[in-house]
């Protein structure tokens, strides 16, 4: 075989690989943001959460995505406390209410800490034209659920929506870039929203950031891209506890 079929042949090679990639890469963004919307705009129904209260101990509520499910309640801080979670991986504030209507809660709890949002947020890249409405929604989502667990006597504590962390690998290239506009824009509402209420607000975004102007947040805190480490956990626990104990 001569070498110009050789290069020929490899030449159609190499278009149809790009080809099967970019059909694979579409199939792909369509497939996250059908995912997305799903989400944002939940149905079907969610497994049913059944927790007891602690007649001995103060009970403590979180309630959020996977920010909350991994937050990190062990050591002395705790001492005292029993902590209970609502919450799951990779759900948006939708789907988080309608995971706190389904739970069954005995007894009354204490506090009820409410941590949640950036699924939302991070829908907005594939949304665009739904970005307004998104930010909307989180701060809507998160006052009816608060409004929920305040029927059985929950003190509510809002933690905003705490920023990015290092960035890097694929996810960087489908994270919005307005994001750190639109995290600032749903916190300034939350804000809002305890100051009408008199719930309780945990700059948890502050205390990412601490002192950056601009995202992402302090790797120092970080253990990927979006979750915190213990040593983030331990800077919201601090202030967490001081809230708690009226000392914020």
């Amino acid at each position: 075989m001569s070498q110009s079929r050789i290069i020929y042949f490899l030449l159609i090679i190499i278009v149809a690989l790009i080809v099967c990639t970019l059909f694979f890469a579409n199939g792909m963004f369509k497939y996250y943001k059908a995912y997305l919307e799903r989400g944002l705009y939940p149905y079907g129904n969610i497994k049913q959460t059944v927790m007891q209260m602690d007649s001995l101990q103060q009970n403590i509520l979180m309630v959020g995505d996977s920010r909350s499910k991994h937050w990190n309640v062990s050591g002395d801080t705790w001492s005292g406390f029993k902590v209970h979670k609502i919450a799951q991986s990779g759900f948006t504030t939708a789907q988080i209410k309608t995971l706190s209507d389904n739970a069954k809660i005995n007894g009354s709890a204490d506090w009820a800490v409410l941590c949640m949002g950036i699924n939302d947020l991070k829908a907005s890249y594939f949304l665009p034209h739904q970005r307004e409405a998104i930010g909307a929604a989180v701060v809507e989502n998160i006052e009816q659920i608060a409004r929920q667990l305040e029927a059985n006597q929950a003190q509510i504590i809002v933690c905003n929506v705490f920023p990015e962390g290092r960035h890097g690998g694929i996810r960087r290239l489908v994270w919005p870039s307005e994001m750190q506009t639109l995290i600032e824009s749903v916190n300034a509402d939350l804000q809002l929203l305890c100051d009408k209420k008199g719930y309780l607000y945990l700059d948890a975004y502050s205390l990412m950031m601490n002192g950056k102007a601009k995202a992402p947040a302090e790797a120092l805190f970080y253990k990927d891209f979006l979750h915190l480490n213990p040593k983030g956990y331990a800077v919201l626990n601090n202030h967490l506890m001081k809230l708690i104990n009226g000392e914020a």
